[in-house]
């Protein structure tokens, strides 16, 4: 695969698909590769440091991640050409991946075992005499060369991971925004979302090209996390219905359900990240006044922002939620019902920090 057939490949009647368009921005790279999924995978299991909350970490970088998904896509419907859709071009961006990550350490091992012409003839004995020394700024741009090669190699893995997330949001956020679910009790209701099926038979498409492709731990880094974001996007996608039924919850956490079968067949892992979508879309079952009773029973497991879109849906679902300064006094409510548990867990916090 060319250099040119990879620009043919992200690029789509001369504007950029989504992923291929962020991966040229260095402030997203750069943190891409800051994330600790990111340094995980680009380091050999052996020299990683150990860490005791391993799980906690990597699900903070998973959050931090979704977070600034959802900041730049959460609320755009994507285009169908602004994804790449074929995935055989996926397949071909992978193998290229692994191609230039070849070549450029090829390249480095070759390099590095050429003479330096500043070097005294006691420091070359492992070299090879017929080979004729180099300057060290010829060694200079050959080295940029081979990491040149890297930078690309690099991008293309960008490009995947980034990809397999579009995808999430370009099935899932119409889901929210234009479906319908404030559906009564038949046979349709009990059928899964036509754009969820989709998401599944997309991205087990993309796993049964990856695992041809890549080796396992770059699959890993491009399936890894993928709960957590879906999770996220349906939460976040509970501000844009504009009504929702018993009917229609329980269509949801079927789709989740679905969602969180699919996932854990490709990374052999529950997807934990899901069950607390479908607990989130469960707590719809709620009147809006005993949502706020749930959450002074069972703590605080979602951030304000979080609650205050399912309280707001309820109140948009459900009949005798009271005029619109009733409903604001249940909001204000909500957010002291927050704060009182955050208090708590801090005090609970400081008790322990105390005694021991």
């Amino acid at each position: 695969m060319s250099w040119k057939r990879l620009r043919s490949v992200v690029q789509s009647d001369e504007k950029l698909v989504i992923s291929a368009s962020w991966t040229k921005d260095d402030d997203i790279t750069r943190l891409l590769k800051s994330l600790p999924n990111w340094i995980s995978m680009a380091q050999p299991k052996q020299l990683r440091p150990k860490r005791e909350e391993e799980e906690d970490f990597v699900r903070t970088a998973f959050g931090k991640e979704s977070e600034v998904l959802i900041g730049n896509l959460g609320d755009k419907l994507i285009p169908d050409q602004e994804i790449l859709q074929d995935v055989s071009d996926l397949k071909s961006l992978a193998n290229m991946h692994e191609s230039l990550e070849w070549l450029s350490g090829r390249m480095k091992a070759a390099f590095s075992n050429l003479p330096m012409a500043h070097m005294s003839p006691g420091q070359d004995g492992h070299v090879s005499t017929d080979l004729p020394p180099v300057s060290e700024q010829i060694m200079q741009t050959l080295m940029e060369l081979a990491r040149s090669f890297q930078d690309m190699a690099d991008r293309c893995l960008l490009v995947l991971h980034l990809e397999v997330r579009v995808h999430c949001f370009h099935y899932l956020t119409p889901l929210t925004k234009q479906g319908n679910y404030a559906i009564v009790a038949n046979v349709e209701s009990m059928d899964y979302d036509p754009l969820v099926v989709k998401l599944n038979k997309d991205i087990s498409a993309i796993e049964e090209a990856m695992g041809a492709s890549l080796q396992q731990h770059k699959f890993q880094y491009i399936f890894e996390g993928l709960g957590h974001l879906i999770s996220c996007i349906l939460i976040n996608g509970a501000q844009y219905f504009k009504r929702i039924s018993e009917s229609g919850i329980k269509k949801m956490c079927r789709n989740i359900f679905i969602l969180q079968q699919n996932l854990t067949n490709i990374t052999m892992s529950r997807e934990a990240d899901l069950d607390f979508a479908r607990q989130y879309y469960e707590m719809l079952y709620n009147t809006a006044d005993e949502l706020l009773n749930l959450v002074v029973d069972q703590g605080v497991k979602y951030t304000e922002l979080e609650y205050i879109y399912a309280l707001n849906l309820l109140h948009r679902s459900q009949t005798g939620v009271g005029d619109q300064t009733t409903q604001n006094m249940r909001l204000q409510r909500l957010k002291e019902i927050i704060c009182e548990q955050a208090a708590i867990k801090q005090a609970t916090k400081d008790k322990k920090i105390t005694t021991v």
